[in-house]
């Protein structure tokens, strides 16, 4: 069932000639057909609008990048080069007091983990006593310690408040005469994801029986993930089913996307196509080292990852942002009411406000005198219901709630 209310808007001051416009906003379950621009798969969910971490965490002039959360969600690990570091890149580490609490200020590793070289790119165990991390990539990163490659360290601790002890490269199954990076260690443990650069680059997955066992020889992951040239970082979400990664492959938006690859289980090979996380995600731009919440991909489950918005492929202003698990939304115009046809999905925003609430704002059409607005959902049971809209600029505003 669809109902419709109607206002009037006077958009005199932005038009030429004056003129009125009728807008229509009507609340309905998801159109037959529907499309959404946000996550290119048939999902009941979607990612928010992004927003940055706050100033604290992405100190203005410097870099923030390749976040990591803990498995309490109250300990975020994470690179820099600010300053107080011990070389051009160190890992730092801000805490909250509860999942709801803002990030503290940052504090630096400190000398047993970080040293005059790059280091950073960090992971983390579920039960956070062990400590994986890079000492860069293959852009023009120097390797740490004066090394002729790139590796992939460890450090462990006892418990929880104990110092990391001093690292060591991890063992040669990982760790090759070619470069690499970006470990991404499962929740269980006993799988390990990377990027290699070499003979053959991409990402390659490592596996044990045990987390007391060494590692197992590497394998190259297939071409649904290894596609493009570029790849950097990856992360194995906790139900071990869905991998994010970023790739120029063909499809992206920018010069490095973020991608996801799904499969049935833990077990089963990674067969599927990979997806991209759409326009509600990728930019222009380059997007890199995601990393999920351990309750994704139910509602309220959120995601970090890294945006550098400089026009080239390289590190000069990358920050962290932060994005959340939505209902798949849908914003739609429509310049004749009477043709269901007519309703095409417009560029949006979707911004949570509160744990039902979503606000978007979308673009006023300055070419016509009448448009009409529709937001769909997806899924059986959910609705959607205006509750406010305003005019701000040359954008319109829509506030609504979502049930289900």
């Amino acid at each position: 069932m669809t109902t419709c209310f109607k206002s009037k808007s006077d958009l005199s001051t932005t038009m030429n000639p004056p003129t009125h416009w009728a807008l229509c906003f009507s609340a309905c379950l998801l159109l037959a057909g529907g499309v959404s621009n946000h996550l290119a798969a048939a999902e009941s969910w979607m990612f928010a609008t992004p927003e940055p971490l706050p100033a604290s965490i992405n100190l203005p002039g410097h870099e923030s990048l390749a976040p990591w959360v803990s498995a309490n969600g109250l300990t975020l690990y994470f690179t820099s080069d600010r300053p107080g570091g011990y070389g051009k890149f160190d890992i730092w580490v801000s805490e909250r007091s509860s999942t709801d609490a803002p990030w503290g200020a940052p504090v630096n590793l400190g000398p047993t983990i970080n040293t005059a070289d790059p280091d950073g790119l960090p992971s983390l165990s579920a039960d956070e006593l062990t400590l994986y991390f890079g000492d860069g990539n293959a852009d023009g990163w120097t390797p740490r310690g004066g090394s002729d490659n790139l590796q992939i360290w460890v450090s462990t601790r006892a418990t929880r408040q104990s110092p990391w002890e001093p690292p060591t490269v991890l063992e040669p199954s990982v760790s090759s005469s070619d470069d690499e990076c970006c470990p991404s260690p499962s929740q269980d443990g006993l799988s390990m994801y990377f990027t290699r650069y070499g003979a053959q680059p991409g990402y390659f997955v490592a596996q044990r029986n045990s987390v007391t066992e060494p590692w197992r020889a590497a394998t190259r992951l297939p071409s649904t993930i290894n596609e493009g040239t570029w790849h950097m970082s990856s992360f194995i979400s906790a139900a071990d089913r869905h991998l994010f990664f970023d790739s120029n492959r063909s499809g992206s938006y920018g010069l490095n996307d973020l991608w996801l690859a799904t499969r049935a289980s833990a077990t089963d090979p990674w067969t599927n196509a990979a997806v991209n996380l759409g326009t509600q995600v990728n930019t222009s731009f380059l997007e890199f080292s995601p990393w999920v919440s351990a309750d994704f991909p139910n509602l309220g489950s959120f995601m970090l990852f890294t945006r550098n918005n400089s026009t080239i492929q390289e590190v000069q202003s990358s920050r962290i942002f932060r994005t959340e698990v939505i209902p798949n939304l849908t914003v739609l115009r429509s310049f004749n009411l009477n043709q269901e046809a007519a309703w095409t999905p417009v560029a949006a925003t979707f911004t949570k406000v509160s744990a039902n609430t979503i606000q978007s704002e979308v673009s006023v059409p300055l070419d016509s005198a009448e448009a009409f607005f529709r937001v769909s959902i997806e899924g059986d049971n959910r609705t959607v219901k205006i509750e406010s809209s305003e005019r701000v600029g040359s954008k319109f505003r829509l506030r609504y709630t979502w049930t289900e």
